[in-house]
Order: structure tokens, then sequence, then C-alpha cells
């Protein structure tokens, strides 16, 4: 599991609100890779199963969006 959020998915620009940054771009990547699962009528992974396919291909999009 990568630690690398790759800094926040839709930045608020200015000082307006320093500390909140919204979900970063591995958050908002896991969700579209979970919906892409969920969305899947053959899917029959546990939820478990489900949420770490989805963070690992969150992981390797950074990866290859970082090279």
């Amino acid at each position: 599991m990568s630690n690398d959020t790759s800094g926040p998915a839709f930045p608020i620009p200015g000082d307006l609100h320093p500390q909140t940054n919204g979900m970063t771009r591995r958050d908002y990547f896991a969700a579209a890779a979970l919906t892409g699962l969920l969305a899947d009528h053959t899917n029959m992974s546990n939820a478990e199963t489900n949420a770490a396919c989805a963070v690992a291909a969150a992981d390797a999009l950074l990866v290859e969006l970082n090279k």
C-alpha cells in the first residue's frame, strides 16, 4: 500500500481554507475504480476484496502518472 496520495484531487486555490484540500487523487481514483467494480453485475467478490482491488488500481495509476 502506498502512502503517496499525490496531492488533492480538487485543490482550492488561495488561503481561504488552507487545511481543507478535500479528497486526494488516490481517494478519487480508488472511488472511480470501486464504482466500476460494483457496476459489474458479474463481480461476485466481497466488499473487502473489491476495496482492496480499487486501492491497488489507484496506486498503480498513480505510479504510471508519476513516470
